[in-house]
């Protein structure tokens, strides 16, 4: 059995907290309980206030869309905080989300690996200055 994760991150080592903002996803596939490659890919990066939305002012819906694309072939996603907007849209392209409060990657992937993972989805909210925010 193959299973394909995607982790957002900026450094490939750490989980970023602010799904929305990662710059990256990480991607682990695992093979029979066993880690057989791993990837750093593109993952369209979302921010508010300090920078626009990219290239252009495209909406909520339309960033959302780019960031689940590029989790193509991916089974699961684990990700810190994320906002209700992101994970209706992870979760209606058929993505497994899973949410978490460990921040290295190395040790998420064994936990997720050993079935020892605890899984904070709905319990780990997407802040903005101190505020939380439903809608990354």
């Amino acid at each position: 059995m193959v299973t394909r994760i995607a982790l957002p991150t900026d450094d490939g080592t750490t989980l970023c907290q602010h799904f929305g903002r990662a710059h990256y996803y990480k991607v682990v596939e695992i093979k029979d309980g066993e880690v057989v490659s791993t990837e750093l890919r593109d993952k369209f990066a979302h921010v508010h206030d300090e920078e626009p939305h990219g290239e252009s002012e495209a909406s909520h819906e339309e960033i959302h869309g780019r960031m689940t694309d590029a989790a193509h072939g991916c089974d699961v996603i684990i990700a810190g905080g994320m906002g209700g907007g992101a994970m209706n849209a992870l979760t209606a392209s058929g993505y497994t989300v899973m949410q978490t409060d460990m921040s290295n990657l190395d040790e998420i992937v064994e936990s997720y690996r050993a079935g020892t993972f605890v899984n904070l989805v709905g319990r780990v909210s997407c802040y903005h200055g101190g505020e939380a925010h439903g809608n990354c």
